[in-house]
């Protein structure tokens, strides 16, 4: 009865790895979607709009990838606090000491990886892009949202 325990933490252990090495796969496996099916909504006429298209379209796409990449760490934030507290829960007596500090040191990453990446995800919400969007048409823009859209890698049309 003594081997059972052991045996349970090493299959969790399994599992977890197991998941964890499937779904990067899954990631990477996606084909690239079309900045059209990316952004959050449809884009303004642009004979009504007073703002170089480029420009717009460089922020929507800033926004989109920051908004993928925030919920990509909620995700391994999530899937890292899951596997940890499975790692603490099974954890027991002298012998289990070090799964159980182990899960300890992965709860405290996940957790300060969660909110991280949920500060990161309000901060680049469909809410915020639209009030940049505003601000650029009015030609308010901060000069550090202008210059960060204006970067290559977002104002050159996706393949």
């Amino acid at each position: 009865m003594l081997y059972f325990p052991c045996l349970m933490v090493h299959f969790y252990l399994l599992l977890v790895v197991f998941l964890l090495a499937l779904q990067p796969g899954r990631l990477c496996a996606q084909p690239a979607l079309p900045v059209a099916t990316v952004a959050s909504r449809p884009a303004a006429p642009l004979a009504t709009s007073p703002v170089a298209p480029d420009t717009a379209a460089a922020l929507r796409r800033l926004f989109a990838q920051r908004r993928h990449r925030s919920h990509i760490g909620l995700g391994a934030g999530a899937g890292g606090l899951l596997a940890s507290s499975i790692l603490m829960g099974t954890a027991s007596g002298i012998k289990g000491l070090a799964p159980f500090a182990l899960g300890v040191v992965g709860v405290a990453v996940s957790v300060s990886g969660l909110v991280i990446s949920l500060l990161h995800a309000i901060d680049y919400s469909e809410a915020h892009e639209r009030r940049l969007l505003q601000a650029l048409q009015q030609h308010r823009l901060p000069p550090y949202w202008s210059q960060r859209a204006l970067r290559s890698e977002y104002t050159q049309a996706p393949e």
